[in-house]
């Protein structure tokens, strides 16, 4: 009777851990035309700022795991913030990861997000670090999202656990199982269930999978390869190597965009108008109204996207837009809230006869 009061204990305190609702779609997804859910959000603080960090879960054509962390109170200075996005299938084993990236800018806002993964179903659950006051990290769980309208498998997840609610134990005497269980069973097992390259089903091991970052120097290496993918071994049930597992590089221009946005979509001035760089319309699906530039007197700011169309002879003659052109094409350069602070002039494209002679060698190559 004491194991079946356990076991019902344990489905609900899985239940309460698994159960975090989705939200609604956000036209802000990590590419056009995906779904975005996010999980809840937790507030803490530490050394001095205080961070929101949450879960993202984009839904398309596949899934991509992203994990957030929002400054609260300004902006942390570099090194402050460590982000990794982990994608999960519905039994718990990690499909897809990015390495553990460290801020390198003064930042509001950091983001780490994989790549897709095609599955019938998956879910995000991300992890974030912050500096402390002596240098070190402390590390946290992300909430986790599940997708709309679709539940956590909990007989999947349960299959990992033994009648007594913990880890089972291989002949090694290491505990394997779904890492989403570590907030019911309080830690992680040993070996962490995942899928590997090709599709192979085993166990990865935390050593393996977090880097060293305890002195500046380890810290730096591992910036410096942070945007390499890296593999490491996967594992059976009994610690043999059967394969590896990849952790994804972290896509840097990306991360770049992301700072410029305000909480995955474009700002608007007090004109009602969008503003923020045009690298962004692939995530959002649209360019903004006023596009990210640098003026020729060297002052960043915007240009109108309408007046820069028009300008370049977007959906005009090419006749009449031949004949219009007179010496200097130029468009204003704004700030963000409209006013003029320099000009964007147009280059004429024309280019060399060494350079069109290289360009055809280089076709010619197929």
């Amino acid at each position: 009777m004491k194991k079946r009061i356990m076991g019902l204990s344990l489905v609900l305190a899985l239940c309460l851990l698994l159960a975090a609702p989705a939200l609604a779609a956000s036209p802000g997804a990590e590419r056009a035309g995906d779904q975005e859910y996010n999980s809840p959000s937790i507030t803490t603080t530490t050394n001095g700022y205080t961070y929101k960090y949450w879960s993202a879960l984009y839904v398309g054509t596949g899934f991509r795991a992203a994990t957030y962390v929002q400054v609260i109170n300004g902006d942390a200075p570099p090194k402050y913030i460590q982000t990794k996005a982990r994608l999960y299938s519905d039994a718990g084993l990690v499909l897809r990861e990015t390495d553990l990236k460290t801020s390198s800018v003064s930042t509001n806002l950091e983001v780490s997000t994989t790549k897709s993964y095609g599955a019938d179903t998956a879910y995000s659950q991300g992890l974030v670090g912050f500096r402390e006051w002596d240098g070190s990290y402390t590390t946290h769980d992300a909430p986790r999202t599940q997708t709309r309208g679709r539940a956590v498998n909990e007989e999947l997840l349960l299959q990992w656990l033994d009648e007594d609610g913990a880890y089972r134990v291989n002949q090694n005497g290491e505990t394997y199982g779904s890492e989403l269980l570590s907030g019911v069973v309080g830690a992680a097992p040993d070996l962490i269930a995942a899928v590997g390259v090709d599709g192979v089903q085993g166990y990865i091991r935390m050593e393996d999978r977090m880097p060293d970052l305890s002195t500046p120097e380890k810290l730096a290496a591992h910036e410096a390869r942070v945007t390499q993918d890296k593999e490491i071994p996967l594992y059976d049930v009994n610690g043999a190597v059967i394969g590896t597992y990849l952790i994804e590089g972290v896509d840097l221009f990306y991360d770049m965009i992301m700072r410029r946005l305000d909480n995955g979509r474009y700002p608007v001035n007090a004109n009602g108008e969008t503003y923020g760089p045009e690298g962004a319309a692939e995530i959002l699906g649209y360019k903004p109204d006023l596009v990210a530039c640098v003026a020729t007197n060297g002052e960043e700011g915007y240009m109108r996207n309408s007046e820069r169309e028009y300008a370049s002879g977007v959906n005009r003659d090419p006749e009449e837009f031949q004949a219009a052109r007179s010496g200097k094409n130029a468009v204003p350069v704004y700030d963000k809230d409209g006013n003029v602070i320099g000009e964007f002039v147009f280059e004429s494209g024309e280019v060399t006869p060494q350079e069109i002679q290289s360009a055809r060698e280089y076709g010619a190559k197929g």
